[in-house]
């Protein structure tokens, strides 16, 4: 990770406006660690792997997130193969959380639905993570450039305390990178509530880069904690593969000789991982 790791460590050192101090003394961990005391917040840099995690350590980075969002510090977990393929977006994410980004009020910005296509290309460029399925699109526009988008999932009946909900789920948002829509989430929310009406709504914070604390901002409620998301990576490819997503080959091998895919990716030099899960919340509107 010395490429990464240099390269996230310069960007800090530059942007930061107190010490950087190269250890967490509250938190054991055998990661490089970039933390600003005064700021409370850390940067967890985490190499590609070179072994397997076994599967009774499968919480360990979950548990380090949690520790320190008990200590009022947010930990932002950063893995190697996430710097590689999109390390733009990385670059601009670390530099937002230190205060480097153009600000935009969203009463200053405009609602409109948008497509799946529009959807797709603005988490591409601005999102760490792929596009899935969603039913309803929106975007901020600012001065008719999109400037944040957010996608919700179709309702789906949920039990809950004897009653049946319409439950929705806020699948994605995104700020154009280099940008902060201050209030644009809220405003996003507001519109979907006001076309949708649901009886809830809920979404998932990523432990390996958030705190929850935005979702608190807006009412969301804390209702658990996932478990971490297995995956699985080659060194040398430097691409994560999720369990229902692996090679097709490899798949195909695996059912062609009854032999456990498990093995034939420790075969393959493919090593399993695991983030720190998510923060599950529940909006009432």
């Amino acid at each position: 990770m010395v490429d990464s790791k240099d390269g996230i460590t310069q960007l800090v050192k530059s942007l930061a406006t107190d010490e950087v101090q190269y250890k967490l003394p509250a938190l054991n961990t055998p990661y490089p660690t970039l933390y600003l005391p005064h700021k409370q917040l850390a940067f967890h840099l985490i190499p590609i792997p070179t072994y397997s995690i076994e599967l009774d350590q499968q919480y360990t980075l979950q548990n380090l997130s949690l520790e320190a969002r008990k200590l009022n510090i947010r930990f932002i977990n950063i893995f190697e193969d996430f710097y590689i393929i999109k390390k733009e977006v990385v670059m601009q994410r670390i530099s937002a959380i230190l205060g480097v980004f153009t600000s935009i009020r969203a009463r200053n910005t405009s609602v409109s639905r948008i497509d799946k296509r529009a959807l797709d290309d603005f988490l591409h460029t601005n999102n760490l993570y792929s596009s899935p399925t969603a039913r309803y699109k929106y975007g901020l526009f600012y001065k008719d450039r999109l400037v944040a988008a957010a996608s919700f999932s179709a309702g789906r009946p949920i039990q809950r305390n004897g009653k049946t909900y319409r439950s929705f789920e806020l699948v994605r948002f995104a700020n154009l990178a280099g940008y902060i829509v201050v209030g644009g989430v809220g405003k996003l929310l507001k519109r979907f509530i006001q076309e949708v009406k649901p009886d809830d709504i809920m979404s998932y914070a990523d432990l390996d880069w958030s705190s929850g604390a935005s979702y608190e901002k807006l009412g969301f409620q804390l209702i658990g904690i996932t478990p971490p998301q297995e995956f699985w990576i080659n060194p040398d490819e430097k691409i994560r593969y999720y369990p229902h997503k692996l090679p097709q080959k490899l798949t195909d091998k695996s059912n062609k000789y009854e032999i456990p895919i498990e093995e034939i990716l420790e075969e393959e030099r493919y090593f399993r991982f695991f983030n720190s899960g998510n923060l599950k919340y529940l909006l009432l509107p």
